[in-house]
């Protein structure tokens, strides 16, 4: 159940509107493991009541939150968080969450694992001295984060981060090294780019960097829109040869070996006059079905990236040396 918003004018702190929805008058303390802790008095001026019970996940979306407020009380009351919820809030100042490598708000304490920070009209990511390892999840989605030098900062911040929603960012590419792509998320196992604004099979190509990528989300990315709804599927499973759910849908072996043999003859049967309408073309994976077909025939092949209209020479040949044996055997 969602929670309901709080009808409060905006321009308040983060302390503001915790102490009045965790007030004891509207959140009463409840006994049993797990759910709250019990907070002694505050110093004397603050707005604070005698004592506030607060659980372990703070749900304090669309309340008007602009500034983080006290650092010390925020330390003092939240350090047990392990959820934070703070989507549609006004917190366009990224400097409010990691004030110089202040401990503020997502770096109070070493139990955090979910942090929600949705329209929040977030454009840029400021980079604090210290991260956060403990947090596993960040939904991040509705925002204006367009660049990648953004994104790649939450690698930095988050270590530990299992899964990354950028639903509704219009992502414009994945611009890093391979390498680099694996030492920045080395522990991400999910990653939402529905609606993300990426243009190239490169930057779908990037996604196989990711060591330990199982779930991928990709609807409404331009790249895709040209294409009916069965290439979509089949041609971004060929690409993405560790991915075990795409879109919601689970990717079984059939269907994985479908795909990889639906994108070779793709591939090889675009007719001419339709190349330039088939967006750009990159290097056929390395590993899974295709290695094994290079393997058994001992052919090497190697594709520059670029327009496919320049692979379509190599292409040609390919088609001319193993159609008769590949695609008719499969």
């Amino acid at each position: 159940m969602k929670e309901r918003k709080m009808d409060q004018p905006s321009g308040r702190s983060f302390m503001q509107v915790l102490c009045e929805k965790y007030s004891p008058e509207n959140f009463p303390y409840r006994r049993g493991p797990g759910m709250g802790v019990h907070v002694p008095a505050t110093p004397q001026g603050s707005p604070m009541k005698d004592r506030l019970n607060l659980p372990s996940v703070l749900v304090l979306n669309s309340c008007g939150i602009t500034c983080a407020g006290d650092e010390k009380e925020i330390a003092a009351f939240c350090a047990h968080v392990s959820e934070l919820d703070l989507s549609d809030n006004k917190l366009e100042d990224w400097h409010e969450l990691t004030f110089y490598g202040a401990t503020r708000l997502l770096l109070i304490n070493e139990v955090l694992e979910e942090l929600f920070l949705c329209l929040n009209d977030y454009e840029a990511v400021s980079c604090p001295s210290i991260c956060c390892p403990s947090l596993k999840l960040l939904h991040i989605t509705d925002n204006n984060l367009q660049d990648w030098t953004e994104i790649r900062k939450l690698g930095v911040m988050f270590p530990s981060l299992d899964t990354l929603v950028l639903a509704n960012n219009h992502l414009n590419a994945i611009e890093e090294p391979d390498d680099s792509l694996a030492r920045l998320f080395p522990n991400l196992r999910s990653i939402s780019l529905h609606k993300a604004g990426l243009q190239s099979w490169e930057d779908i190509d990037k996604l196989n960097s990711f060591p330990k990528l199982e779930e991928v989300r990709l609807l409404g990315i331009p790249l895709l829109q040209p294409y009916t709804t069965e290439e979509r599927r089949k041609l971004v499973i060929a690409r993405l040869p560790s991915v075990s759910k795409l879109n919601g849908s689970v990717v079984t072996d059939g269907e994985r070996e479908d795909s990889e043999r639906f994108f070779i003859r793709y591939y090889i049967d675009v007719p001419q006059e339709e190349v330039p309408f088939r967006s750009t073309f990159s290097p056929i994976p390395k590993t899974g079905f295709f290695f094994r077909i290079a393997s058994a025939f001992k052919i090497y092949y190697v594709l520059q990236f670029g327009r496919f209209d320049k692979c379509a020479r190599g292409l040609e040949n390919m088609r001319k040396g193993l159609e008769n044996r590949l695609l008719r055997k499969y």
